[in-house]
């Protein structure tokens, strides 16, 4: 887990001029009523969605770039769940800063203003407490995100102006020699367009914890998207 985290976050981030978080859901809300009530201006408000569906027993078809620019085919029929987003508008680049977390991280990406992409304490042999993770919505746009092993959903609803999906995973059958379950917290803003990913042999009250106290940062720098693939793994157990 720890080569693909430190791949995919090389790149350091400016954590200045940035915004504390507000609960999406509710500001949109009073903008739609600010709208109303000038009485239908040409303003319009979007709220981009997650969506997560269960795809056992579908083969799927997705592409990357190679190393020479040209476009691969790929086939695979492993994926249990597949996690997908319609964003909306422009998408600007995201940080997290931890507040409250259970345990000390023994990986990161923080600057020195506390400011990252990624934080995980990885434990100790099968154990991975929690990996919290935050994605922004050039990330997410035309990406679909599958997940292996045996899924049991637990929560879908809204929840601090997240978007909310809680599932666990269970990878005794596909990853042998793995934890045998995760648990998996996803939360995204319809708003600004990212995704919160929280993830770990922790239950969900601790991870639901670790996210209650996190600071987001929505920067004014427009979202970039790195990955040269139209699909990935979001799978702990696939790093």
């Amino acid at each position: 887990m720890a080569t693909r985290i430190k791949e995919d976050v090389m790149n350091k981030i400016n954590c200045k001029n940035t915004k504390r978080a507000r609960h999406p859901l509710r500001t949109a809300l009073l903008i739609a009523a600010a709208v109303l009530a000038l009485g239908g201006s040409a303003l319009a408000v979007h709220l981009g969605t997650m969506r997560v569906r269960n795809v056992t027993g579908e083969t799927q078809q997705g592409s990357y770039v190679n190393e020479w620019g040209r476009k691969v085919n790929v086939a695979f029929s492993h994926a249990q769940l597949e996690l997908s987003f319609e964003v909306e508008g422009e998408s600007r680049e995201v940080l997290l800063k931890p507040g409250w977390l259970p345990s000390e991280p023994n990986w990161s990406d923080m600057d020195e203003e506390g400011c990252g992409r990624v934080i995980s304490d990885q434990g100790e042999g099968s154990v991975l407490p929690y990996v919290l993770w935050i994605f922004n919505g050039a990330e997410l746009r035309d990406t679909r995100y599958y997940f292996n092993g045996e899924p049991e959903m637990v929560t879908e609803d809204e929840w601090l102006g997240w978007q909310r999906t809680e599932f666990t995973v269970d990878y005794t059958k596909t990853i042998p020699g793995a934890w045998e379950k995760a648990n998996y917290l996803l939360l995204f803003s319809p708003e600004d367009n990212y995704l919160l990913y929280l993830a770990g042999t922790s239950d969900f009250e601790t991870l639901e914890k670790i996210a209650a106290d996190c600071e987001i940062k929505v920067t004014q720098e427009p979202a970039t998207d790195e990955n040269n693939m139209d699909f990935s793994f979001l799978d702990l157990g696939r790093g």
